[in-house]
Formats: structure tokens, sequence, C-alpha cells
């Protein structure tokens, strides 16, 4: 065999390296986004569980205050209630905040903190003042 033909084989075995690093770089850069597509997708599932989970949290609330509603009726007995004598205790009806609403609120809170800091540092201004004087 020449130099020839071994640096042939060489160069073709260094090529055929070179082509198995780009097929795993290929490969891992598809593992990479498709671990970060199932990280956004868990992150939407955590979101989705948390709306899951106040809503039955206020359904438990709904559930509760029905039953306390309707524990008058078990003093009547169904003749009663067939006939209307009966009726569950009203509900007291609460207005409930709507998203405008909780925003501005927390709008004012936000104000308010910036006002108490920005009165913070002048009072600390002013001590530093008086010291030095």
């Amino acid at each position: 065999m020449t130099n020839k033909e071994v640096y042939r084989k060489l160069i073709e075995a260094k090529k055929q390296k070179l082509a198995q690093y780009r097929e795993f770089e290929s490969l891992v850069t598809h593992l990479a986004n498709y671990t970060t597509n199932i990280g956004e997708q868990l992150d939407q599932m955590t979101t989705g569980a948390q709306g899951v989970k106040e809503i039955v949290e206020n359904w438990e609330l709904v559930l509760q205050s029905i039953s306390l509603a309707s524990s008058g009726l078990t003093k009547y007995g169904i003749q009663d209630i067939e006939q209307g004598k009966a009726a569950p205790e009203p509900l007291v009806r609460v207005r409930l905040l709507t998203d405008e609403e909780i925003q501005e609120g927390q709008n004012n809170d936000q104000k308010e903190e910036q006002e108490e800091g920005e009165l913070d540092k002048e009072d600390q201004v002013n001590d530093s003042g008086e010291e030095n004087a």
C-alpha cells in the first residue's frame, strides 16, 4: 500500500466520523427541542391544574352554602315541602369584584407603595441632613 492509499483511507474514515458527529449533533438538537417543548407543555398543564383547583375550591364553598341553606328543611316533612310551606333559607348574595376592579385595586396598592417609598427616602435624606448639620 502506498502512502496515498493510506491517506485516502484515513480521510475516508475521518469523513465517516464527521458524518456520524453531524448526525449526533442533529439528534441532540432534536432532543433539546423536544425537551423544551415538553417543559412548555408542563407549564401549561400546571396553569390548567391551578385553574381546576380554584374551580374545585369554589364548588366546595358553593356546596357548603347550599347545604347550610337547606339544613332548615330537615324539620319539615315531604308534604310540607311539596305544598310549598317549607323553603330553603335564602342565601346571601355577595358582590364579586370584576377583573377591572381587581386591577384598579392593585394599581392603587402599587401607587401607595411607591408614595410610601418616596416618603421613606425623603425621611432618610432629612435624617442624614440633620446629622451632618
